[in-house]
């Protein structure tokens, strides 16, 4: 059985006098019929048998699969795109509300990323009860349970401005804890077991928009998050 990767090194030369280019996993192909079939599309990429072949288009940021004797319309000045898989089975799943169909049980989410037209400063999220943000380079599993729908956000900052006492503060994104907080407001405080702080916070996300921490809590900071932090004396 061949694949694309075995084919020999004339095939580009060879493609260069046919009308209607195409790529196949990412290797380049060309047929002369500007309105082939599934089956004459894997012909021509030498999928061998075309029967034990998912042949994926890549368009509208989204991915079809091409069944053996389904057609497309190609056209000159355009270079079609295709992901082949040697399985009979198909995932599929949505992007942004877009279709989607796999040949494999895994997504690279680069791939995922670089089909779906997501910019770079946008997280692929997972949408599930966990609503878990897919990491960077990660492959994702099409297998699990809740892999049907995947949604994007922007990324979160790195960084937050944040007032503490009145001063504007610059932190890491993320859980800021009560020392912190202490230590911003009191940097050239010295310990003294004799004296204890009072925090409290507002302006901070849905689940705690307001509030008051202790020693050992921590809350999710935002941009634009307010703090006073009170020295008292122990009576």
């Amino acid at each position: 059985m061949t694949t694309p990767d075995s084919d020999p090194p004339d095939l580009i030369a060879a493609a260069r006098g046919r009308n209607f280019p195409f790529t196949v996993n990412g290797r380049p192909f060309s047929i002369d019929d500007d309105d082939p079939s599934g089956r004459d599309l894997r012909a021509a990429a030498r999928l061998d048998p075309a029967s034990a072949w998912i042949l994926i288009q890549i368009r509208d940021r989204g991915a079809t699969s091409l069944g053996l004797d389904d057609k497309i319309t190609l056209r000159k000045g355009e270079t079609a795109v295709f992901r082949a898989f040697e399985s009979d089975r198909l995932f599929s799943f949505t992007l942004v509300e877009r279709g989607w169909e796999w040949g494999a049980e895994t997504i690279l989410e680069s791939e995922l990323r670089q089909y779906g037209e997501v910019p770079d400063d946008y997280d692929i999220v997972q949408d599930k009860a966990h609503d878990e943000v897919i990491e960077r380079g990660s492959a994702i599993s099409l297998t699990d349970k809740g892999a049907e729908q995947f949604i994007t956000r922007p990324t979160p900052p790195r960084e937050v401005t944040i007032r503490v006492n009145g001063r504007k503060r610059t932190v890491p994104a993320g859980l800021i804890t009560y020392e912190t907080v202490v230590g911003l407001a009191f940097p050239d405080a010295v310990p003294n077991p004799d004296v204890i702080y009072t925090v409290g916070f507002r302006h901070g996300g849905a689940a705690h928009p307001e509030g008051s921490l202790v020693a050992g809590q921590s809350v999710e900071v935002r941009e634009g998050m307010i703090f006073v932090a009170t020295p008292t004396n122990r009576s």
